[in-house]
């Protein structure tokens, strides 16, 4: 038995393409719609690397599938009404721009869910949509796609002339498991150097202690580390 007719059986009824949709079957495609678009914004908020996240983002993508589903249901086989519903969606325009090609994935997998709910295709929906979390935790699992591993930003200002390169680096090296050099900036004006690191914390060296190593060097005013959930576009 398949999804499909499972659900059929268990409302008794014609759900698969119906000529008219009643109340119980459009809560029905409402409440699938959430489930699964909660289940593409859970594996969203576990797979999110860096610290552009955003609550509002999450929340959008459940509303957003359920959305579709009941305009798919509005719609259903007329033509008319389909044409209608996206001159409506024309008027409205979106000026919230995405930061990450990711978020936008998972939008379109919100999306595509809602559509395949709103059609009555249950097992395309929940087939389609346990497959594709499935595909996005296991890219995030094997880190797929990234370079090099660094999970935090280190920002450095130090006084320019004060500070011997050499030392800084000896510290960056014994204390950090990787120090890579992003930005390199002169402040003319107040003759300060900044500069700013992405690091792997080291497991024998608390970060408390890096910091402190750190200010201990002739020269450096300030030290802030940002911590950035394994990954940090600069």
């Amino acid at each position: 038995m398949t999804i499909d007719e499972f659900i059929d059986r268990l409302l008794g009824r014609t759900v698969i393409s119906p000529e008219i949709y009643t109340a119980d079957i459009v809560v029905l495609n409402l409440l699938i719609s959430m489930g699964l678009a909660l289940m593409v914004a859970e594996t969203y908020r576990r797979t999110h690397r860096g610290i552009s996240y955003s609550q509002s983002y999450v929340y959008s993508i459940v509303m957003v599938s359920m959305t579709v589903a009941l305009a798919m249901m509005v719609i259903g086989n007329d033509i008319t009404r389909a044409f209608a519903l996206l001159g409506t969606f024309t008027i409205i325009r979106y000026r919230t721009a995405v930061k990450d090609p990711k978020d936008t994935a998972f939008i379109f997998m919100a999306l595509v869910v809602g559509l395949a709910v709103g059609s009555s295709n249950y097992g395309i929906a929940i087939a389609g949509s346990l497959t594709l979390c499935l595909a996005a935790l296991l890219l995030d699992w094997f880190d797929f796609g990234s370079a090099e591993k660094l999970d935090s930003v280190l920002y450095l200002q130090a006084s320019a002339g004060r500070v011997a390169q050499t030392d800084l680096e000896n510290v960056m090296r014994d204390n950090f498991s990787k120090a890579k050099l992003l930005n390199l900036n002169y402040l003319n004006s107040d003759d300060l150097v900044m500069y700013a690191y992405n690091i792997v914390l080291s497991t024998s060296t608390p970060a408390d202690e890096a910091i402190g190593r750190l200010m201990a060097l002739d020269g450096v005013q300030s030290a802030e580390m940002l911590s950035a959930h394994n990954v940090v576009e600069f």
